[in-house]
C-alpha cells in the first residue's frame, strides 16, 4: 500500500551501502532483481554484480523485492543455472 511505502522509505534506517567486500568473494554468487524492486533498485544489484568476480545477475521483468515469492520459477531456474556451473 502507499501508506506501508512511505513508512518505510521514511522511517527505515538507510541500507548499507558499503558494497565493497563483494571484491574479495571468490565463490559465484547470483544476484537476483526484480525490474520493479523499490527497496534493492536494479542500479543498486547490477553494482554489487560488478564488484564481485564471479556474480551473476538476473533481472526478472515486472517483479518487485519479493522475487522469490513473485517469481519462483525465473527464480528456480536462475538458481538451478548457478547451481550447474559450481
Amino acid at each position: 500500500s502507499p501508506f506501508f511505502r512511505f513508512l518505510l522509505l521514511f522511517f527505515l534506517p538507510p541500507p548499507a551501502t558499503d558494497c565493497s567486500p563483494l571484491a574479495t568473494f571468490s565463490s559465484p554468487l547470483l544476484i537476483i532483481c526484480g525490474t520493479d524492486d523499490k527497496l534493492t533498485p536494479p542500479h543498486l544489484s547490477a553494482e554489487m554484480a560488478a564488484l564481485a568476480p564471479h556474480a551473476d545477475m538476473r533481472l526478472l521483468p515486472g517483479v518487485g523485492h519479493l522475487s522469490t515469492l513473485e517469481a519462483p520459477d525465473a527464480c528456480r531456474t536462475a538458481l538451478l543455472d548457478l547451481l550447474a556451473r559450481v
